[in-house]
Order: structure tokens, then C-alpha cells, then sequence
């Protein structure tokens, strides 16, 4: 594709006129209709506001040989991916010293403290929390993307897993509902705790795995 076919799949695939493309660019209209008629193209600062606006590689822009599919702007979207898989990590790490302080405090007092319902969430947010993290170490290893459908599908997916659980633990820990099979469902999550890592990393390709330019 040339950089003038690409420019309009680029635009169209955003929705814009060229006209809105123009401002964002701070360019004129007539300078971005030059360009996807093939009778200019942009100057090194022009190029660089494209790429950053549409989110793809300035030397893919510009590459006729190139492969169709847009290429992201790698260093924006590892950015972005690594302060998340960072802050997820951190809070991997950092779940048990809430829950040590927690038992220290039942040990000491017979009861549980305030703040004891966080601590049982936690449990199982932290390996929600992995599972993101593997989905994105995959994203950044080998810069993939996914579909809406597909994305939707496994979203959905672990959001129904997670629900399911959520209800059946409240339902027999706080609700006091007598059920053997349900009981023997909590204490099998409490007991694997890092089942959750599976519907963490469903939620972390639901999320992570946009194409560079939506869809």
C-alpha cells in the first residue's frame, strides 16, 4: 500500500474528515487532501504527528513493501503495557503483607479487623492480577492484537466465571445458605486460590490486545 492509501484506511478507519485529521494535526485540510491524493507527502514533523496520532510506525507510513496491517508505534504501547504489568506485579506482591497483618491481628484479638472483607478479596484478585500480567508479557513478547469478537467472547467469558464465583461465595460465607455442593465449591476456590489466574488472563487479552487502531 502506498503512504496515500494508507492515510485514507487510517482516517477512515477513525471516522474522520479530513478536515478533523487536519486539526489534529495542525495542518490545513488541503495539505492532508495533497497527501491522500498522492501530491505531497508530509515533512519529517507532519510524519511524526501522524504516527503519534494514529498510533502506528513512522517507517511503516512511509514503507510501500510493507505488510498491510498497520504496525503500532511500539515504544507507546510498551510503555503503557509495561506501567501496567509493573503495577500488577506490585500488587501481586504486595496482597500477603495486608493478609499477614490480618492474622497477626486475629491472633492478637480473637477477631478479625475491619478491613477483614478486603483481605479475602485480595486472595483472589492477586492471581486475577498474574494472569493480566502473563496475558501482557505475551502482547509484549510478540506484539499481538485480537479481534472485537474474540476480545468480547473471552471477556465475557471470564466475567461470567467470575460473577459465578463471586455469587456462590457470598452466598454460602455470608448469606448462610446451606448447600454441600457449593460448600465444597468455596472451599475448593479457597483452597486453589490460583485458579484465578485463568479468568485474570482472559480479562487481560479482553483488554490488552486492541489492534493499534480499534476496531
Amino acid at each position: 500500500m502506498t503512504f496515500s492509501e494508507k492515510l485514507i484506511t487510517l482516517r477512515g478507519g477513525r471516522g474522520w474528515t479530513q478536515g478533523q485529521l487536519a486539526e489534529k494535526l495542525g495542518v490545513t485540510r488541503q495539505t492532508v487532501s495533497n497527501w491522500e491524493r498522492a501530491l505531497s507527502l508530509p515533512d519529517a514533523v507532519g510524519l511524526t504527528a501522524l504516527s503519534r496520532v494514529f498510533n502506528v510506525d513512522a517507517e511503516w507510513l512511509l514503507d510501500e513493501s510493507a505488510d498491510s496491517r498497520p504496525k503500532p508505534r511500539r515504544v507507546d504501547f510498551l510503555r503503557r503495557d509495561w506501567v501496567v504489568f509493573v503495577c500488577a506485579i506490585l500488587f501481586f506482591l504486595l496482597c500477603p503483607l495486608l493478609t499477614d497483618a490480618a492474622g497477626k491481628y486475629r491472633a492478637e484479638h480473637y477477631v478479625m479487623p475491619w478491613y477483614g472483607w478486603l483481605v479475602y478479596l485480595l486472595r483472589y484478585l492477586r492471581w486475577i492480577a498474574l494472569g493480566w500480567c502473563a496475558a501482557l508479557l505475551v502482547r509484549m513478547a510478540f506484539l499481538l492484537s485480537a479481534g472485537r469478537k474474540a476480545r468480547i467472547a473471552v471477556g465475557a467469558v471470564a466475567l461470567v466465571f467470575l460473577a459465578l464465583a463471586a455469587a456462590i461465595i457470598l452466598c454460602v460465607r455470608y448469606a448462610a445458605v446451606e448447600s454441600r455442593t457449593l460448600s465444597l465449591i468455596v472451599y475448593y476456590l479457597m483452597m486453589n486460590n490460583w485458579l484465578f489466574i485463568l479468568p485474570g488472563a482472559a480479562l487481560g487479552f479482553a483488554v490488552s490486545f486492541r489492534p493499534p487502531l480499534g476496531d
